[in-house]
């Protein structure tokens, strides 16, 4: 009677350990993805626009921020302008890509043709335009796990581009829709975050 009472015990136990213990499945990448293309408009909706622009705040680590205008077009057309005060470090005022061609006017106003890592970087940025176009422009999407962004539990997706730089995004779990942002250049420690944002379809 007793040892059927102890393995009764020992059982319900084991039982009732996975319900507080076990970890609920991420879902992948693709399917967070995919469901913050459908909460914002469907596939459909974003492939009735050739071209975006994108307005944004971004902050650096030492809490300096800036504005950067961005327009990406949907034949890879991209053209990037930052609207910066002296001294924050940015070498470059436009930047982007026509015609396969990447390039950049410095914030002394030259010209130049962008080639090696610069180069590879702003066609790996060329690649795709609007949200439905992911997989252009991201080789590689990982669900990296839940963080609470601004007391809102959100999916961290890590997202890759062709270049190696990265992107991570933060998406509310419960509508789909993007919290906030941190972006990694190749080679480099620091990262900066994007906020504010708001962008105009064309």
């Amino acid at each position: 009677m007793i040892r059927n009472r102890f393995v009764r015990s020992i059982l319900c136990l084991l039982l009732a350990v996975p319900a507080w213990a076990a970890p609920g499945k991420l879902p992948e990448a693709a399917a967070i993805l995919d469901r913050y293309v459908a909460v914002t408009g469907g596939a459909a909706t974003y492939r009735k626009f050739s071209a975006e622009v994108l307005e944004i705040t971004v902050t650096s680590e030492d809490g300096r921020s800036f504005g950067m205008t961005e327009f990406r077009a949907r034949d890879g057309r991209r053209q990037t302008e930052v609207d910066a005060k002296p001294g924050a470090g940015l070498p470059f005022k436009q930047k982007g890509v026509s015609n396969g061609m990447a390039w950049e006017v410095s914030q002394a106003g030259a010209a130049r043709i962008l080639t090696g890592k610069a180069a590879d970087r702003e066609l790996a940025l060329s690649h795709g335009s609007g949200a439905d176009t992911w997989r252009e422009q991201f080789p590689s999407a990982v669900t990296q796990g839940e963080e609470l962004v601004q007391a809102k539990k959100c999916y961290r997706v890590r997202l890759t581009r062709t270049d190696g730089s990265v992107v991570e995004r933060f998406y509310d779990e419960q509508s789909g829709l993007l919290a906030t942002r941190s972006i990694y250049r190749v080679g480099r420690c620091r990262n900066r975050k994007a906020g504010n944002a708001r962008y105009r379809r064309i």
